[in-house]
């Protein structure tokens, strides 16, 4: 009776290996596909720092990751990053809800932070005397100010990505606290709305400063990159000042990997990023040097209830499968 078996064994095995092979060429087709569309739209449209733009190219990404595997695979693909999708509009709109509950904008409170903070001086005034442009030409730093300032857009959702294609647990992890610092920082955006600081300048509360952080784009061929950002400035809420989403997205991949980092110097290394970052936003005129520390001290709230909640739920689980084991 063993013959037949093994004879079952054998004819299976070539047939997953075309089964195989099959798989792996139209993942290959796919993939193709998807990169000559991409050089097409980016050539077309520019690239996408839009958030749909980027959160729709990310899917795709990952749907095609998905062929061949279980389909649900592809409900965890759904239900996983359904909230994502909620969360930009609830951001989009987190502005008329603000004008519908009328909280009061708050305009000198943060310039007497900064000048409390910084000795009667504000930091956005003093850098860009300093650093900003006297002629009409674009450094090469100030392109280093625009692609972080446009990474924003992209790198957050993009390490999402890949966490969860390679592991949803750690992929799990970092979601929880992406959520927890854009709930909170929309509640606030509600609750305390603050004028950043192009716009007290625009009202004559500070002295006049520009808005550059799209300065660098042109010089890297990224006009489209401008337009996007006008466009978001007409749309989004320009009183979500506290917490800088920025800053705290920034500082919340450096947190997320620090542990995660065997090398001491590539790990201090990234703590750069979050700098320059900050740098970018205070400079831009987008953010107060408060409003960056708030985003900072949010993805230090979200680590500590993250964890909480993660260890409770652990141990609840552990606690069910005890008692489920000795029924």
């Amino acid at each position: 009776h063993g013959r037949p078996a093994l004879r079952v064994r054998s004819l299976a095995a070539p047939v997953r290996k075309r089964s195989a092979r099959v798989i792996g060429a139209i993942k290959v087709l796919l993939s193709l596909a998807y990169v000559a569309f991409f050089v097409h739209e980016e050539r077309l449209k520019g690239f996408p720092f839009d958030r749909e733009r980027v959160f729709l190219w990310l899917m795709a990404a990952l749907a095609i990751a998905c062929v061949g595997r279980p389909l649900k695979q592809i409900g965890w693909l759904i239900l996983d990053w359904l909230p994502f999708g909620l969360l930009l509009v609830a951001y989009d709109f987190s502005r008329g809800l603000a004008d519908d509950i009328g909280a009061p904008v708050r305009r000198q409170m943060p310039i007497r932070i900064e000048k409390f903070l910084f000795f009667g001086h504000l930091p956005t005034v003093e850098l860009q005397r300093l650093f900003f442009p006297k002629g009409t030409g674009i450094s090469i730093w100030e392109e280093v100010v625009s692609l972080t300032y446009a990474s924003h857009f992209v790198v957050p959702f993009l390490t999402a990505a890949i966490l969860w294609a390679r592991s949803r647990t750690e992929w799990r992890r970092y979601v929880n606290r992406f959520m927890v610092i854009c709930v909170a920082g929309l509640i606030t955006y509600v609750v305390l709305p603050v004028a950043p600081p192009w716009l007290a300048a625009q009202e004559g509360l500070i002295p006049a400063v520009q808005r550059p952080v799209g300065r660098g784009w042109g010089r890297l061929g990224f006009t489209a990159a401008t337009r996007l950002l006008d466009e978001g400035r007409a749309v989004l809420n320009p009183v979500a000042a506290i917490p800088s989403l920025h800053a705290a997205y920034s500082m919340l991949l450096v947190a997320f990997f620090w542990k995660r980092i065997a090398n001491p110097v590539v790990r201090w290394a990234t703590v750069v990023y979050p700098i320059v970052m900050g740098f970018s936003l205070v400079y831009g005129a987008e953010h107060y040097v408060i409003d960056v520390l708030i985003g900072w001290l949010y993805v230090w709230f979200s680590f500590i209830l993250c964890r909480h909640i993660e260890r409770w739920w652990t141990q609840h689980q552990l606690t069910r499968h005890q008692l489920t084991g000795d029924i």
